[in-house]
């Protein structure tokens, strides 16, 4: 009896201390992009990279002059599907000078994949009148989750097309957020077409498409004479909320609308608090425009970033928190001793709520407070999403790198650089960071303002100021041997829980990716280069398992006593 008393201590003990030492199914995969298998003058350059509805991810990228390509990846890296896409039937897409179709946005709905495109000189679509000219603002195109294209819209306004073109899932469809050409405000009443009496202004514009493509409404939400730019667009189920910003005095903006009337709910305009060269002494970077501007839903409101130019040509970012209504509870920037001044400019919200930065690797609380600083990744990138409890990164052009909860990695060749160690050429380098290399500088950077006259909400006049077209999109699949697994390594054969409820948009990181059950990679899968990675399988026994086992042998010792 003794005997058994110390064997199920055993076993209790290691129960206890199991989940501290079990794996953190981390791995990687690495693609494989072939020029050979099709004729194109330019290399596949992937411009965005963001999760699907159930632990999925589609990639997005293009070939030169506008061939859209997208990739399907199921959760654990497998190319489930490749689809090339084009306005223009000729492949490969060799377009006559001055045209050309460039990927703005890409968002996954509940309802399907919504791509945005600029287009300049592909889509023919009449002119609202007789003195409007130019090409279609934007073509948004719908797929359904097989990449089967379900249809097209072509927006035409007038004078061409300006970048700064998103496209937000709704549920119910998608509302594509544009810089719009707005005439009404200055229409001579006795000849709306007499151009001398119209002011060439920009206005925040936002187009809605139900779910069929059917157009449900055009708003515009600007002023007189003066121009307003769209940043970008997020969504938090309730509401949709855009940045913007204007030529004149305030920097930033944002306007919260009714995602299914378009109805404007609130709006808040903030200057810059700081100038250039204040800015410069700080932080080595001397404007708060331009860049890659995101907006993120997270729980208690909205983050929005821009990565900048500067700070050792490395580029630095700022990072703002408001509340549900647009009011800027923090602000800041990143400083780093990193080579080159590299800042953290994308973002994945955690399991336990707290905020994920990415690249360097740093966790914040959500009042932006560094709770830990963990690597520099290198070669960098700015791709990052949840899975599980854990998060993925991309690594442009070819690697897909899963991360564990507290960000352990491994790999076919991923490498380790203790502090002051020497980096591997062609090989995804993790460097080690001490939590003074990367620090967050809180700062006003922003004030409230507003100019003379308030922002004014409107309709655009259907059928007068602009066109809307249903042009054909031409889908292709994508040769297999273009962009396949080449190595899959420390992936596992455990099974876990898929969601098949949870949603996400592409600014709202907030719907966490779960793993599906274990993809198949054919012959490709668990090969790793040898002393590098290997194919493993967990076999996770919990607590209760342990103590079922010790416990097991009880009957029959109490049976033999009896």
């Amino acid at each position: 009896m003794k005997k058994l008393a110390i064997f199920v201590v055993f076993f209790l003990v290691l129960a206890l201390f199991l989940p501290l030492v079990s794996s953190s199914n981390a791995w990687e995969v690495i693609y494989e992009v072939r020029q050979d298998k099709m004729e194109f003058d330019d290399v596949y350059n992937p411009i965005s990279f963001v999760p699907g509805n159930g632990g999925d991810y589609y990639l997005l990228g293009s070939h030169g002059a506008g061939l859209a390509v997208l990739v399907h990846l199921s959760p654990m890296g497998e190319v489930l599907w490749m689809k090339n896409f084009s306005l223009s039937q000729k492949l490969p897409l060799n377009l006559p000078y001055g045209q050309s179709q460039v990927i703005q946005d890409i968002a996954v709905g509940k309802d399907g994949i919504y791509v945005v495109l600029m287009t300049n000189g592909v889509v023919n679509v009449s002119t609202p009148s007789d003195w409007q000219e130019g090409d279609p603002l934007f073509t948004l195109v719908k797929f359904d989750f097989s990449g089967k294209a379900l249809w097209a819209r072509a927006f035409k306004n007038s004078n061409g097309g300006y970048r700064g073109i998103r496209v937000q899932p709704t549920g119910d469809g998608a509302i594509v957020v544009a810089p719009i050409y707005a005439h009404m405000h200055h229409k001579n009443p006795d000849d709306p077409y007499d151009s001398d009496h119209i002011a060439p202004r920009l206005d925040v514009g936002a187009v809605k498409f139900d779910s069929s493509g059917n157009l449900k409404w055009v708003h515009i939400y600007g002023r007189e004479w003066i121009h307003e730019y769209v940043w970008a667009v997020g969504f938090d189920g309730s509401e949709v909320v855009i940045a913007f910003s204007t030529d004149e005095s305030p920097a930033l903006g944002f306007i919260g609308i009714d995602p299914e009337t378009g109805n404007m709910k609130w709006v808040r305009e903030y200057k810059q608090a700081i100038d250039g060269a204040e800015l410069w002494k700080m932080g080595g970077f001397n404007t708060l425009s331009g860049g890659r501007p995101m907006l993120y839903s997270v729980p208690d409101g909205w983050l929005y970033t821009n990565g900048l130019g500067g700070k050792y040509d490395g580029g630095a970012s700022i990072w703002v928190k408001l509340d549900k209504k647009g009011k800027v509870l923090w602000s800041g920037f990143w400083n780093t001793t990193l080579y080159n001044g590299q800042s953290p400019s994308s973002f994945a919200l955690a399991s336990d709520g707290n905020y994920v930065f990415f690249d360097p690797l740093v966790k914040t609380s959500p009042s932006g407070d560094i709770i830990k600083v963990y690597y520099d990744v290198q070669p960098a990138s700015h791709y990052i999403a949840r899975s599980g409890e854990g998060f993925v990164i991309f690594l442009v052009p070819d690697r897909l790198l899963k991360l564990g909860p507290n960000m352990e990695f491994a790999g076919c060749d991923v490498h380790h650089v203790e502090k002051g160690g020497e980096l591997k050429a062609w090989v995804p380098n993790f460097v080690e960071l001490g939590k003074d290399e990367v620090k967050f500088v809180k700062v006003p950077l922003y004030s409230e303002a507003e100019l003379g006259e308030p922002i004014e909400f409107d309709d655009l006049p259907t059928g007068e100021w602009y066109r809307i077209g249903e042009p054909r999109v031409w889908v292709h699949d994508h040769p297999s041997g273009y962009f396949h697994v080449k190595e899959a390594c420390n992936q596992t054969e455990a099974s876990t829980t898929q969601s098949s409820s949870a949603s996400h948009t592409s600014a709202s990181p907030t719907s966490s990716a779960v793993h599906s059950s274990t993809g198949s990679f054919g012959e490709n899968r668990g090969k790793s280069p040898s002393n590098t990675g290997s194919r493993s399988i967990n076999f996770t026994c919990g607590p209760g398992v342990i103590v079922a086992l010790a416990l097991l042998p009880l009957p029959l010792l109490w049976r033999r006593r009896g």
